[in-house]
């Protein structure tokens, strides 16, 4: 049946031949945004891998920056490092990439800040060196006293080599403690009249130390850009709450008495807080980087307190309660440490007079279960045996790194390392005896390859001792 005409239905007849060509354009579009996409993504994701791979360059440029300024100082005194503290090195490369680095003494040790850089990418390390121990190290006990045998009675015992004086060692009777039947020494006893001679330099300490004390003068804040410093009043009731600081300030004045009870971390350019008065730390207070805390007055540390890398710095005492857990450098002309507090590697423990003023006695005291991983130093001028100034491990207290003392040592705990000390002390009523041991372990066999000192010591390679 035919279909019948009309006004919707005139000439029946339908075609697609004009869909095509708009198909085809629609196609080819769609194609070409997706082409443009992934070329694009291709292109991000390459600039994204030249970026990771130019920031992988700059920060192993930072590093070998530090490990080549390590290796270019072998055989420098340490006195002269300090010298290189006031200009920067810059170091090339052959990727292209460079390191700038400087040197900054940090109390005992130097802290190193190295800029990786390459053409459009930088990053920063900071490290912590110290110094590999000399040959004479590789004793358990030198005595520098040249006057009296040393006398080994009760328990005392060393594993290792000893040297001193020419008089030799010996055992000896003590009431109430057994005589030992022959030397408790396992290793070699060398007779020598300068047993502890030039073993340690003080001058890139004396430096430092002198340098942190300037802080508390009024020139030396004078000289300090604006932009790097705060100075700040105690606040109400005579007491200046610590708070977080920026990077940009570098050292922070405070006249009168302070509390922290805050966290301040810092790994960038140190930040020295100088407080003229009394300090307050309070518990779970935590100073952690390259921050060194100094104070006139006596500083007490709570046993939840963290301090990790940083400064310690006292004209009178640092008390660190028991059980506390610390990795500081702390100087003092009074330390204690009470029983069960632990200041781990690289800790170190410096006993020197900063007051010339003051003839109170110095003293280092490690009570029972105490411990230090690193080193516990005790610096006099003019020591004699009449001097009250005592270094003390009293039993059960352990030091895994070295005991150096220029005046008089009491040792009744273990030492893991070595021992340098002008001469033992103790006292058992009604007799002092200087030179002998009654107790306590030096053992030299035990204490880690690994293990570095603080510069000055006769060693003139240098090694990172933590990485900041």
């Amino acid at each position: 049946m035919d279909r019948p005409k009309g006004i919707f239905n005139v000439g029946y007849r339908y075609s697609e031949d004009g869909y095509a060509l708009p198909s085809v354009l629609l196609l080819i579009t769609i194609l070409a945004l997706l082409a443009s996409s992934l070329l694009s993504f291709l292109f991000l994701h390459t600039e994204l891998v030249h970026r990771r791979v130019e920031q992988t360059a700059t920060e192993y440029a930072a590093q070998n920056g530090i490990t080549s300024a390590l290796a270019s100082s072998f055989n420098t005194p340490a006195d002269d490092l300090f010298a290189a503290t006031t200009h920067n090195t810059t170091i090339a490369f052959d990727d292209g990439s460079r390191s700038t680095v400087s040197l900054i003494p940090w109390g005992a040790f130097m802290l190193i800040h190295s800029t990786g850089a390459t053409k459009h990418a930088t990053s920063e390390r900071f490290a912590l060196a110290g110094a590999l121990p000399g040959s004479r190290f590789d004793n358990a006990v030198i005595l520098a006293n040249t006057e009296h045998q040393l006398v080994f009675a009760g328990s005392s015992q060393i594993k290792g080599n000893v040297i001193v004086g020419p008089y030799g060692a010996t055992v000896g009777s003590i009431p109430g403690a057994p005589t030992p039947h022959s030397l408790p020494v396992t290793g070699s006893v060398t007779k020598t009249s300068t047993a502890a001679a030039s073993l340690f330099d003080e001058r890139f300490l004396q430096r430092n130390v002198a340098m942190m004390k300037a802080l508390f003068t009024k020139k030396r804040r004078e000289d300090i850009s604006d932009s790097q410093t705060w100075i700040v009043n105690g606040g109400e009731k005579g007491v200046y709450a610590i708070p977080s600081i920026p990077d940009s300030i570098e050292y922070v004045f405070i006249v009168g008495n302070a509390v922290l009870d805050n966290t301040i971390t810092r790994r960038g350019p140190p930040l020295y807080l100088i407080v003229r008065g009394s300090l307050l730390l309070r518990d779970h207070c935590s100073l952690q980087g390259s921050i060194a805390l100094l104070s006139t007055e006596a500083i007490q540390i709570p046993a939840s307190a963290q301090f990790i890398d940083a400064i310690l710095f006292s004209f009178t005492s640092i008390d660190v309660a028991s059980t506390a857990h610390l990795s500081a450098q702390i100087i003092s002309p009074r330390i204690t440490l009470h029983s069960g507090a632990v200041a781990s590697y690289p800790s170190v423990l410096i006993s020197l007079h900063l007051d010339t003023a003051s003839h109170a006695a110095q003293q280092i005291v490690m009570e029972k279960g105490s411990r230090v991983e690193g080193t516990v130093m005790m610096l006099q001028e003019n020591a004699d045996d009449n001097m009250p100034d005592c270094l003390q491990l009293m039993p059960r207290a352990t030091v895994v790194g070295l005991v150096y003392s220029q005046g008089k040592t009491t040792l009744d705990g273990t030492v893991i390392g070595s021992v340098v000390t002008r001469s033992f002390y103790f006292y058992e009523a009604p007799t002092t005896y200087i030179d002998w041991l009654r107790s306590g372990l030096v053992d030299r066999t035990a204490l880690p390859k690994s293990f570095l000192l603080p510069l000055g010591f006769d060693s003139q390679r240098y090694q990172v001792i933590d990485w900041l």
